[in-house]
């Protein structure tokens, strides 16, 4: 993992902590494969909740692939669980994170821009951070 994909790792686990989430990195689960991020959180109205985010820098939007759901339907069958994908991009301190997972987080970093992306890949357009985003 790059310097970029840590710091995103990192942006996307705080996240998942502040909305009452176990988020653990670098984890190699029993089938053997690296995961960048597990989040775990158990609720006794909603039950166990477990998924995997997979974090990747890229030089710019236009590098983010298309087929969002499809990638992330991969990961899934990759991992045995669900998965989400978020993509960090260093120039311009943009964070871009799938609708699902954006619901699952409470993210609030002044420095950082935190878009969403559906999945025919359509970007929502951006949230500045401040105040805590809920």
């Amino acid at each position: 993992m790059n310097a970029p994909e840590f710091f995103a790792t990192s942006l996307v686990s705080l996240a998942l902590i502040r909305k009452g989430y176990t988020a653990t990195k670098d984890v190699v689960l029993p089938n053997g494969c690296e995961a960048d991020l597990i989040a775990t959180r158990s609720d006794p109205e909603l039950g166990d909740t477990l998924f995997v985010v997979e974090v990747k820098a890229v030089a710019d939007e236009r590098r983010i692939p298309e087929g969002i759901e499809k990638i992330r339907e991969a990961y899934a069958r990759k991992f045995g669980i669900k998965a989400h994908v978020a993509y960090f991009i260093d120039s311009s301190d943009t964070l871009i994170v799938d609708d699902e997972l954006a619901q699952e987080m409470s993210f609030s970093d002044p420095d950082v821009t935190l878009k969403t992306i559906d999945a025919f890949g359509n970007l929502r357009s951006p949230r500045k951070t401040g105040p805590l985003m809920r």
